[in-house]
């Protein structure tokens, strides 16, 4: 089985990757604790490769970019760039969807193009990882092993081994 991943969980994996004590404390994934790091990392564990859209690569870029270029978001700005440019995490693909295809998907109404690109790449092989809900709907629609990655959190919290 193969993960495709959404800006913020690669946004997640950036971060913690960097410096866990990020997780929470930095705007972008203010959301997020070191806990939801080990967990995210632990879940995409099981799978043998990771694909992206360039959409996603630009929505990292440009959250962390801001309007004030990477400031503070320096070591993770340079770690997207290295991520791709070193070839460090070879299980990571970019896959191209042409933007009209994400504008033909019914999807786009309520979800916008880049999330439709992700949708895009949902087949029996390729499962979608995120957090977000309307997203995470219509790619089980697709493929029901879509995983949404608060439903995770939410178990994780009722576990009384935790």
């Amino acid at each position: 089985m193969k993960a495709i991943l959404d800006a913020n969980l690669l946004l997640v994996l950036l971060a913690g990757s960097c410096d866990k004590r990020s997780l929470g404390q930095k705007k972008f994934v203010k959301d997020y604790g070191a806990d939801d790091f080990n967990m995210l990392r632990e879940m995409l564990s099981g799978f043998g490769e990771f694909f992206v859209t360039p959409n996603v690569i630009t929505e990292c870029s440009n959250l962390l970019c801001g309007r004030g270029g990477h400031g503070k978001n320096e070591p993770e700005a340079r770690g997207l760039a290295t991520l791709f440019e070193s070839g460090r995490l070879k299980r990571i693909e970019e896959r191209y969807i042409e933007s009209r295809v994400a504008f033909q998907r019914g999807e786009y109404s309520y979800l916008g193009v880049t999330d439709c690109s992700l949708l895009a790449l949902v087949d029996a092989d390729h499962v979608l990882v995120t957090a977000d809900g309307a997203l995470a709907r219509a790619a089980q629609a697709i493929n029901p092993a879509c995983i949404n990655f608060n439903h995770v959190r939410n178990r994780s919290l009722l576990d009384p081994r935790r």
